[in-house]
C-alpha cells in the first residue's frame, strides 16, 4: 500500500469543517450496486465509491478485506488517499 503525501494533524480542521458544511443527508445508490447479488451488494457499493470520488480517508489496519480493496482501487485510479493510523 502506498504511503500517502497527506498529515491528518494538518487537514483535521478542514476535514471537520468541510464535514459541518456539508452534512450527510442521503446515500448514493448505484445501479453497479443495485444490480448485484445481495451477498456482493457492499463489495460492489466500495468499488463504485473508490472509482466515483476525488478524496478517500481510510483506516486499514490489515492488508486484506474490503476497505483494503477499496483503497487500492482508490489508488489504482489516482484518487488522493488519506491514512488514519
Amino acid at each position: 500500500m502506498k504511503d500517502s503525501k497527506y498529515n491528518l494533524e494538518e487537514y483535521e480542521e478542514e476535514i471537520w469543517k468541510l464535514a459541518a458544511e456539508f452534512p450527510f443527508d442521503t446515500f448514493d445508490y448505484p445501479p453497479e450496486v443495485e444490480s448485484a447479488p445481495y451477498k456482493f451488494a457492499i463489495s460492489a457499493r466500495n468499488r463504485y465509491m473508490a472509482k466515483n470520488t476525488d478524496f478517500v480517508i481510510a483506516y486499514i489496519n490489515r492488508e486484506y478485506g474490503g476497505a483494503y480493496d477499496a483503497v487500492n482501487i482508490a489508488q489504482n485510479n489516482k484518487k488522493n488517499v488519506l491514512f488514519i493510523n
